[in-house]
């Protein structure tokens, strides 16, 4: 499919200095608010530099960075891209400023969560790194990984630098899930990498790229249509004023033509049918023109992401806000470590809701290595839970995640184990965790328990909870053991320290009647002791049942809001602002849990 975005650039200019411009001058290419940081907007982390020893070119290594963003959970697997001559997207006053136009437009809902990383060409370690002034043509290994049309650079990203990355992050598996992009001598790189690994990554960026004779790279459009279609999604950006192939003495050769080759290229990869878009300025060689339309190129490669049509769905339709802050234990920490870390906010006093329960609770996740979540549910049926009632915790419930619960893989189900216990309070909680670190039984358990192998994959997730004036007065719903098991559904609504006393105040106003109405129980709702979330939790007798029981509250729910907004504007106050971040998941009790 061929599609056409009109070069509408971002041009400055006005009728006194038309006459005046120089053939292809850049500096009329101004970068847009989507390439600027915006007030309001969730900025993620950059993490690096790192160094990647290179085996696909022996004596060098690769300087990478990684931008977090502020929504990425680890709970959920993310989208990816990489692009090549990192330093030059990066930078944060250069001509494509990538993390702003991440921030952007995944705060606007208009690209997927997705981590991005920022590589440099190879090196040898006493070459320098590449950088604005020199890209490192003339310095580094970049014109051989970069130009060369052979399958080693892919092997440097799929075989060196995703291990790394699926180490750190919960990356997505999929290949349409995975972009590159590059600049010049970069661009022509990612496409390579796509076209040499499809089955890795299906996403492509090109900007102003050298698909010339530097190193056989004008052969491209006839490799294309002599080779077997391939799943590769590409937007190409070139400028007229590009290198347009005037060698020395003033002949000219078009396979230094970059224009023209970026042409050809569109031109072989429509008639095979490739889902193709290109955009031609007039710009010169560099990435002035391309950054400007870098948020286009963007969205239109990854127009494809989920879209909920549902006109209740209100989380479709609102601003894509930060993932929450939770707590986690220090990093290789387990169960007997974690005292040494307390997760509660020391201004917990002044929330304004009641803990009716006047009980602590600890929501935890435990991710374990792969084939290790039997030995954790052994350890805990057999000792942990035991210990912590000797030590003063009450166990309340254990999970494993259902198979297709939202958002999860089922590296998540077959890996993922989640609980709530108890404390008296944050005081008796510290000294439980304590005395449970220091017992010599629990010590012996967690030695032997690992005598094949490390259970856990990362630090244990901590979340600490009050229960609302609202919730049900007895957590012990369903204390029979033999009882039919239920479906349990777990929601948290990461809207933050001013946005969860608004929520709260909403569902103290009826909405959980709603839940009862339409055949949920409620079991229990919290906030986060830090204020950052409210959590509730319900029960269900299948999935069916929990998709007939939201269909029926949907259908009151638009009602009870207006009403609600009616009553908050006659007492003259604001509703508050919705629409956090929100986790769901679907659960099953083990067959060791207190309740189920």
């Amino acid at each position: 499919m061929q599609t056409i975005v009109s070069t509408g650039l971002i041009l400055l200019f006005c009728a006194a200095t038309v006459v005046g411009q120089q053939e292809g001058n850049d500096d009329f290419y101004i970068l847009g608010p989507d390439s600027l940081k915006q007030e309001g907007v969730p900025h993620g982390e950059v993490q690096g530099p790192f160094t990647l020893p290179s085996e696909a070119y022996e004596g060098t290594q690769h300087t990478y960075w990684i931008y977090v963003p502020a929504q990425y959970d680890p709970a959920t697997p993310c989208c990816l891209m990489v692009f090549n001559d990192g330093h030059a997207f990066l930078k944060e006053d250069g001509s494509a400023r990538m993390t702003n136009v991440i921030d952007n437009l995944t705060f606007r809902r208009e690209i997927p969560v997705m981590i991005s990383v920022y590589i440099n060409p190879g090196r040898r370690a006493d070459q320098p790194e590449p950088n604005a002034s020199e890209w490192g043509d003339r310095t580094t290994n970049r014109p051989t990984e970069y130009n060369t049309l052979d399958d080693k650079y892919a092997r440097v990203i799929v075989d060196e630098l995703l291990p790394e990355l699926d180490a750190k992050f919960n990356i997505s598996k999929d290949p349409k899930d995975r972009g590159i992009g590059g600049c010049s001598s970069g661009a022509i790189a990612a496409f390579t990498v796509a076209w040499q690994r499809p089955d890795q990554f299906t996403k492509v960026l090109s900007t102003v790229g050298s698909f010339t004779n530097i190193r056989g790279g004008h052969r491209y459009p006839e490799i294309i249509r002599e080779s077997e279609k391939k799943p590769i999604r590409v937007f190409f950006q070139d400028g007229r004023n590009d290198n347009r192939g005037q060698r020395r003495g003033g002949r000219y050769d078009e396979t230094w033509d970059w224009f023209l080759q970026n042409v050809r290229m569109v031109e072989a990869l429509s008639e095979k049918g490739y889902d193709v878009n290109y955009s031609w300025s007039i710009g010169r060689h560099g990435l002035k023109s391309g950054g400007v339309i870098l948020p286009e190129m963007m969205r239109w490669l990854w127009r494809d992401q989920p879209v909920s049509v549902d006109v209740n769905d209100a989380l479709e339709r609102s601003f894509h806000l930060a993932a929450a802050a939770t707590t986690n234990a220090p990093a290789g920490a387990d169960e007997e470590r974690v005292a040494e870390a307390p997760t509660d906010d020391e201004s917990a006093d002044s929330k304004a809701q009641e803990n009716r329960s006047g009980r602590l609770y600890e929501l935890r996740y435990y991710t374990t290595n792969p084939g290790k979540l039997p030995d954790l549910h052994a350890r805990f049926r057999n000792h942990t839970m035991k210990l912590f009632e000797k030590h003063g915790m009450e166990n309340i419930i254990y999970w494993t995640v259902a198979e297709g619960a939202q958002g999860e893989d089922n590296e998540v189900v077959n890996n993922t184990l989640i609980y709530i216990i108890a404390h008296q309070n944050q005081a008796a909680r510290e000294a439980s965790w304590q005395a449970f670190s220091n017992d010599p039984e629990w010590k012996e358990v967690a030695a032997k328990s690992e005598e094949n192998g490390k259970i856990l994959a990362k630090a244990p997730r901590s979340i600490l909870m009050e229960a609302t004036s609202f919730s049900p007065a007895d957590f012990a719903t369903n204390r029979d053991a033999d009882a039919p098991a239920r479906l349990f559904e777990l929601r948290q609504y990461n809207d933050g320290p001013e946005g969860v006393p608004h929520t709260v105040d909403r569902f103290a106003s009826g909405e959980t009647e709603l839940f009862t109405k339409h055949g949920m129980e409620t079991i229990s709702f919290w906030t986060a002791s830090d204020n950052s979330a409210f959590i509730y939790l319900l029960a269900h007798k299948d999935r069916d049942a929990a998709k007939q029981s939201w269909q029926g509250f949907f259908g009151d729910f638009r009602d009870f809001m207006r009403e609600y907004r009616e009553a908050k504007a006659a007492a003259g106050q604001a509703p508050g602002p919705r629409g956090g971040g929100m986790e769901v998941r679907f659960l099953i009790p083990t067959d060791y849990s207190p309740r189920k």
